[in-house]
């Protein structure tokens, strides 16, 4: 999660993170245990793309959708064409449907077109990722910070 906020942010950037210096990963590490929550609130608060984190292949697929034009209102992307690509995936065709089918339930595709057979997504799956995305990379910022501290602490030198 620090190269995005890397490119967003390069001063004071992420370097340390980045660069997985070792020293300031055992400070990070440490100085998370303490606001941990904050990584299970993050999940309740996206439950809807938490569920498509765990699916194996989940995200890579709507990803594809969504390279393959699938946000076009117009899309003529049909579930057809996904499955043909499931071993891109190394899932099965039935586990494209099973993830096209959650997807529909949670508002996040819909289908349009005479027979309804092109799909798209829908602005619920924008919009619920992009809080997803916004919720993780404001928590990865945090846990750097104070990462940062706690290894200026650690790092401070000894009273005279």
């Amino acid at each position: 999660m620090f190269a995005p906020l890397q490119v967003m942010f390069p001063d004071p950037g992420y370097v340390l993170a980045l660069e997985r210096d070792p020293r300031f990963q055992k400070a990070h590490g440490s100085a998370s245990v303490a606001v941990f929550e904050g990584a299970a609130t993050v999940a309740w608060r996206n439950l809807d793309v938490v569920f498509f984190l765990s699916a194996t292949g989940a995200l890579s697929i709507l990803f594809t959708l969504c390279r393959m034009g699938g946000e076009e209102a117009n899309s003529t992307i049909r579930e057809a064409d996904l499955s043909e690509i499931a071993p891109q995936f190394v899932v099965s065709r039935t586990h494209i449907r099973n993830i096209l089918r959650a997807a529909k339930e949670r508002g996040f595709i819909g289908h349009h077109g005479e027979r309804r057979q092109f799909i798209r997504l829908m602005p619920a799956w924008i919009t619920a990722f992009n809080r997803f995305m916004a919720d993780s990379l404001a928590y990865s910022d945090l846990t750097y910070r104070l990462g940062l501290a706690a290894l200026a602490d650690h790092e401070a030198p000894l009273p005279a």
